[in-house]
């Protein structure tokens, strides 16, 4: 089954340059593989650093779980994991990407989860730092989504009550585009499989004043 995603930000271009990080496969059995976004600014190559760890572990950890799991089965077909950039942009003092991590334990189908990262200058960026201070943009951004959501005929668990609110780490998982910020929910999160992912673009004039509009350039 194919993934659609709802993308009603930009047009991210199919394959987004990136750099071999690490492989475990030394069976026949599973198959896992990371990539991470290939930048040159100092931000951009502080993030790929914190993507390649990260995903690196999340790699290794997917894999002792396999490991465990094939003590009582053998499946009838390869597990495979692989994280690869789905989207990254970098300017001046910001840097940001997208990573899709696709992943086979064998089940009914395979599953993908989406994973973003965003640095200013050498440091992560988090959602706060893109308002001024002492603007609680969380707060404002949870409204802003959930009154965007609530019309998106794909977000069903928004719309039939399940999902009433959204978590801090669904806050933070946006990536910084020059059109504003992009929220993507992985499948599950906001409606069934068959929808795939979601995502949502906030603009400047949605995110209101205290939004630091030249961020978005990396200034």
């Amino acid at each position: 089954m194919l993934f659609v995603l709802a993308t009603l930000a930009l047009q991210v271009s199919p394959t987004v340059p990136s750099d071999f990080v690490a492989k475990n496969g030394k069976t026949k059995v599973w198959d896992a593989q990371v990539f991470a976004p290939r930048l040159k600014t100092g931000a951009g190559r502080a993030l790929a650093a914190k993507v390649g760890n990260d995903e690196k572990a999340a790699m290794n950890a997917w894999v002792a779980q396999v490991k465990s799991d094939l003590k009582d089965y053998r499946p009838d077909r390869i597990q495979t994991y692989e994280a690869t950039p789905e989207y990254a942009y970098e300017r001046g003092q910001v840097a940001s990407s997208r990573m899709m991590v696709f992943y086979d334990n064998g089940g009914a189908h395979p599953n993908t989860v989406y994973r973003n990262y965003n640095f200013w200058g050498t440091k992560p960026l988090s959602l706060s730092g893109c308002f001024n201070p002492g603007f609680d943009g969380s707060r404002h951004v949870s409204y802003l989504l959930m009154e965007k959501l609530v019309k998106n005929p794909n977000a069903t668990f928004v719309q039939d009550g399940s999902v009433r609110e959204l978590t801090p780490q669904q806050l933070e998982q946006f990536v910084v585009t020059p059109k504003g910020l992009v929220w993507t929910f992985s499948p599950y999160e906001l409606g069934p499989y068959v929808v795939g992912a979601i995502s949502q673009l906030l603009k400047p004039e949605d995110l209101g004043p205290n939004f630091r509009l030249s961020m978005l350039q990396g200034r």
